[in-house]
């Protein structure tokens, strides 16, 4: 069973206790380096419950969004209820996603780290790779290779990333989620050099890092310094790769 599988009745719940964090830093800061999309055909890979395929509809997009689960594309059909977006839910695998159709742009939110070898983070370079116009984006989200376990804790804004014993290239790690009974999701934690020299094999010819940032509306919505340990120590990275 896709490990998504088991949560996605939970996922609703997880995103109300982080919405503050996705809505003022994470979304903000991964739609500034996806850019313009009106007019673009995008493929929004690992899209979960919809976040962000619905985003990337409303800004003007046609949207195919593809995720291992069933259980969590059911659910982002259930909760895409405007039906004047051009959204299309299926799915599929990453690694070998059996699409055709190629795209200027693709998002991976929170996938690549998935891998749970360094052979299967080089196949999903490759699978995302083979479905990019030549020129086209990928613009994904990652775990941040420079998380310092013993630096500023996350735990206010209702996740963490607790590492496992595990160290070295590719460390199991858990990102759990302060509910009632807590969530926790096993992920790996690969460095940034290892990330370059798959994407690389793969195909692509750059990459580009950016740290997670607070929107110009998260002063109103939040008391002055309430995002610094975040920022201090953020648990995810956007990363934008040229193919």
């Amino acid at each position: 069973m896709p490990p998504y599988d088991a949560i996605a009745s939970q996922y609703k719940a997880i995103n109300d206790r982080i919405r503050p964090f996705r809505e003022n830093v994470e979304s903000p800061s991964f739609q500034r380096v996806v850019g313009d999309v009106r007019g673009l055909s995008v493929l929004d890979v690992a899209c979960g419950d919809g976040w962000y395929s619905r985003r990337l509809a409303r800004a003007g997009a046609r949207v195919i969004g593809v995720d291992i689960s069933a259980e969590m594309v059911r659910e982002a059909e259930r909760q895409t209820t405007d039906g004047d977006l051009d959204i299309e839910y299926r799915v599929g695998d990453a690694a070998a996603l059996g699409i055709a159709e190629k795209f200027p742009l693709i998002t991976a939110a929170y996938l690549l780290h998935y891998a749970a070898t360094r052979d299967d983070l080089a196949a999903l370079c490759r699978g995302l790779r083979a479905r990019l116009d030549d020129g086209g984006r990928l613009v994904t989200l990652v775990l941040n290779p420079h998380f310092d376990p013993r630096g500023p804790s996350t735990a206010a804004y209702g996740l963490e990333l607790r590492t496992t014993g595990e160290t070295g290239d590719g460390a199991l790690t858990r990102l759990h989620v302060d509910l009632e009974p807590p969530v926790t999701i096993d992920a790996y934690r690969w460095r940034q050099d290892t990330y370059e020299a798959e994407l690389e094999n793969a195909g692509f010819v750059s990459t580009n890092w950016t740290p997670l940032t607070c929107s110009q509306d998260a002063a109103g919505t939040t008391p002055d310094g309430y995002w610094d340990d975040y920022l201090a120590n953020p648990t995810a990275v956007a990363l934008e790769c040229v193919a």
